[in-house]
Formats: structure tokens, sequence, C-alpha cells
């Protein structure tokens, strides 16, 4: 999110990468956060559950 209010239309006192889309380490950090953010999910959702959640309303 903070990448592509950076780069399209600016964050306050921030506007040095305005249009600046194709910068290779802002695209590497995306890779990276994309492939970390993958890699959450599948753990939390391949998690065992306990037998005392099963009671818990939440």
């Amino acid at each position: 999110m903070g990448y592509v209010l950076s780069r399209g239309p600016g964050l306050p006192d921030y506007s040095s990468d305005v249009g600046n889309w194709t910068e290779p380490l802002g695209l590497v950090s995306l890779v990276v956060e994309g492939l970390l953010l993958l890699l959450s999910a599948v753990n939390f959702l391949r998690r065992p559950r306990t037998a005392g959640a099963r009671g818990c309303p939440w």
C-alpha cells in the first residue's frame, strides 16, 4: 500500500518517488513482501486446531 501511495498520488512531504514505478529495489521489496504474506497465510491456514479452541465462540 505504501509503495502505491508513494509512487501514485504521493505522500505529504515526500515527493521524490512519484511516478518511479520501476525502481528495482522497490520491485524486489514488493516480491519479498508478497512471498512473506503468502507464507504467513499458508502457515496460518495449516496450523492444527487444539481441543480447547472448539468450545471457544471466537
